[in-house]
C-alpha cells in the first residue's frame, strides 16, 4: 500500500505517515511526591489549555485517577492522552484517521511540559523517547505477510498473531563493550510489526503495525533540559524514521 509524501522543512520526502506519535519522559528516581501534586498538576493543565498553540479547552475531557499510582487526562475522540506517574510522563497523539503532524505536536508537548515541571520540578532524566506508529490498511493476511518478509521460518497456509521486536543500540559517547544499558549513555532504537488486531489499543482486522521507537539515555541530564533533548531528539528521529521507511520497502511491506 502505498503513503502519500509528507513535507520535512520545505521538502517534498517520502515518509511513513505518522498514526500515532508518542513522546516519554523517564527521570532517574521515582517522583513520589506526583500522589500529593497530582490535583495541582492537572488543574494547571486544564487552565493553561486556552493558551497557545493548543487554545483548546476540549483538548483534554477526562481524568482518570489521580490515585497513588498515576493519572491520566485524555480525549479519546481526539486521541490525546497525558499519562503521569511516579515512573514516567508520557504524551501521546492517535490520529488513525488522518496523521500526526510532527511539528505541532512537539510545541503542544513543549507546552504542556512546562506546566507539568514548574510544578514537579523534575531532576534528573535517565530516558527520553519517541514512538511513531504506522499502519497499512487493507491487508490480507497480515501474519502472513509479515512472516514471509521478516523471517525465514517455514511457514503454512494459516499464520497468526505475528510478533516481531528487536532493539539495536548506539552508545552516545566512548563506552566499553557491550553497552551497560543500566548505567551507560546510549541511544536504543526499536523496531516493532505485527498484526494489527493484537493492538491493545486499537486493535483492527486486515492491517498490519510497523512502529520505530527512538530513546536516549542519559547519565547526567537534567530537568531543565528536556525540551532541548526532545526537540534534538525529534531531529534523529526523523532520520532513523526515514531510514525505516527505506528498509520496510525493500521488504515489500510498503510500496
Amino acid at each position: 500500500m502505498a503513503t502519500p509524501p509528507y513535507c520535512i522543512k520545505g521538502e517534498r520526502i517520502p515518509v511513513l505517515v505518522i498514526k500515532k506519535l508518542t513522546v516519554g519522559i523517564m527521570p532517574a528516581v521515582q517522583m513520589f511526591r506526583v500522589s500529593t501534586l497530582s490535583g495541582q498538576i492537572a488543574d494547571n493543565i486544564v487552565a493553561s489549555l486556552k493558551d497557545k498553540p493548543i487554545r483548546n479547552a476540549e483538548y483534554f475531557t477526562e481524568l482518570s485517577g489521580p490515585s497513588v499510582a498515576a493519572f491520566q487526562l485524555r480525549n479519546k475522540e481526539r486521541g490525546n492522552y497525558l499519562l503521569i506517574n511516579p515512573g514516567n510522563i508520557v504524551f501521546t497523539q492517535e490520529r488513525f484517521k488522518s496523521h500526526v503532524d510532527i511539528e505541532k505536536f512537539i510545541e503542544e508537548f513543549a507546552q504542556l511540559w512546562g506546566v507539568i515541571d514548574d510544578v514537579l520540578e523534575v531532576q534528573q532524566v535517565r530516558r527520553v523517547g519517541m514512538v511513531a506508529e504506522h499502519r497499512v490498511f487493507g491487508v490480507d493476511d497480515p501474519s502472513k505477510v509479515l512472516q514471509d518478509a521478516l523471517t525465514k521460518y517455514p511457514t503454512s497456509d494459516h499464520v497468526g498473531k505475528f510478533y516481531c521486536s528487536f532493539e539495536k543500540r548506539i552508545p552516545l559517547e566512548r563506552a566499553a563493550s557491550p553497552i551497560n544499558v543500566k548505567v551507560d549513555a546510549f541511544t536504543n532504537i526499536l523496531y516493532q510489526f505485527y498484526d494489527a488486531e493484537m493492538d491493545a489499543e486499537s486493535p483492527e482486522a486486515d492491517a498490519f503495525n510497523v512502529n520505530l521507537d527512538v530513546q536516549r539515555y542519559y547519565t547526567d541530564e537534567t530537568g531543565d533540559k528536556v525540551l532541548n533533548e526532545v526537540r534534538s531528539l525529534k531531529r534523529d528521529f526523523e532520520t532513523h524514521w526515514r531510514d525505516f521507511q527505506a528498509q520496510i520497502k525493500g521488504l515489500g511491506l510498503i510500496t
